[in-house]
C-alpha cells in the first residue's frame, strides 16, 4: 500500500463556454423585447426574429371575370366599385355589419368591398353611402392599398344592384391614428362633407399591424359627395 501526496489537478475556467452562455442571453433578451414590442405597438424589429402576425381568416383568392359576372344584390343596394384612378375595376361589394368594437367590419377577400348594410344606399337619400375594404392581406394587396393616394376631385362610381351607376367626387382624404378614430371621427363619417348631396365614405385600416389589439394602428378616411 502506497501512501504519498496526491495532487488534484486545476481545473481551467472556461471563458468560451461563458462568453457563448451571455451571447445566448442577449439574444434571447433581444428576442423577447423586439416581439413585445411588435406584440403590443406593431413596432417591426431590426433584425429578423421569428415573430407571427396572427391574422387568419383573410381570403387573398383572386376574383375571376367569371365570378363578377355572377356577382348580384338587390335593387339599389351597391354592387360594384369602380375608382379608376387606383385601378379598381368593378369590385364586388357585399353587405357588412359590425366589429367588436363598433368598426365598419371588413370583407372576407381583400379583393371585395364592404357596405355597412345600416348605412344609405346609393342615390336613396342625403345621408352616407359607408365602405370598407383591405389594405393588405397577409401576402397580397387589398383592393385598397392606394386608398391614401386618392386626390381630391377623383371619381368614384358606384354600381347599384339594378345596374345603375351613381357617380361621386372626392372632397377629403385623411389619415388618422386608431386612437383618434374613436366617437368623434366615427360621428365625421356618417355624416355627408356636402349636406345637400348624398356622400359616400370609405374607410382602410393602414400602417403597422398590431398583434395585441388585432388591427393596424392608422385608418384611410376617403370622402365624396355625389355629382
Amino acid at each position: 500500500m502506497s501512501s504519498g501526496l496526491h495532487i488534484q489537478p486545476k481545473r481551467e475556467f472556461n471563458y468560451k463556454l461563458l462568453a457563448f452562455f451571455v451571447v445566448l442571453c442577449i439574444f434571447g433578451g433581444m428576442i423577447a423585447w423586439y416581439g413585445w414590442r411588435y406584440y403590443i405597438a406593431g413596432e417591426l424589429p431590426p433584425i429578423p426574429i421569428p415573430i407571427s402576425a396572427g391574422r387568419t381568416g383573410i381570403d387573398e383568392t383572386s376574383v375571376s371575370a367569371s365570378q363578377k359576372q355572377k356577382h348580384t344584390t338587390s335593387g339599389s343596394q351597391p354592387k360594384f366599385l369602380t375608382i379608376e384612378s387606383l385601378n379598381v375595376n368593378q369590385a364586388r361589394v357585399f353587405p357588412v355589419g359590425l366589429r367588436g368594437n363598433n368598426e365598419v367590419d371588413m370583407p372576407k377577400n381583400i379583393n371585395d368591398v364592404g357596405w355597412y348594410s345600416k348605412s344609405s344606399q346609393p342615390d336613396e337619400d342625403i345621408s352616407v353611402v359607408l365602405l370598407s375594404g383591405h389594405n393588405t392581406g397577409i401576402e397580397k394587396d387589398g383592393v385598397f392599398k392606394n386608398l391614401s393616394k386618392l386626390s381630391d376631385n377623383s371619381k368614384i362610381t358606384i354600381r347599384r344592384g339594378d345596374d345603375r351607376n351613381i357617380n361621386y367626387i372626392v372632397k377629403s382624404v385623411k389619415i388618422v391614428r386608431v386612437e383618434d378614430f374613436n366617437s368623434a371621427a366615427t360621428s365625421e363619417i356618417t355624416k355627408p362633407i356636402d349636406e345637400t348631396k348624398q356622400g359616400v365614405t370609405l374607410i382602410s385600416d393602414l400602417g403597422n399591424w398590431i398583434p395585441a389589439k388585432g388591427t393596424y394602428d392608422h385608418r384611410v378616411i376617403v370622402r365624396a359627395s355625389e355629382i
